[in-house]
């Protein structure tokens, strides 16, 4: 799914934001990047392994041991 441009102006529009008409095709591109990078990470499901190496001696809230 890519978003166009106007889709993009609405979105930011909704938000509060105005932005320059030179900037929206970036802003655009970015989203649709990221986008399509977060569909990837579908594939890992809720309980895959954490992505970094667990904290040893790690206690909870405030104490990383």
């Amino acid at each position: 799914m890519d978003l166009d441009p106007e889709h993009v102006r609405l979105l930011l529009m909704q938000q509060g934001y105005a932005v320059p008409d030179e900037d929206l095709l970036e802003i655009t591109a970015s989203l649709n990047a990221l986008v399509e990078g977060m569909a990837d990470l579908s594939r890992f499901g809720p309980l895959q392994e954490e992505p970094w190496p667990i904290l040893v001696d790690y206690l909870g809230e405030q104490h990383a041991g």
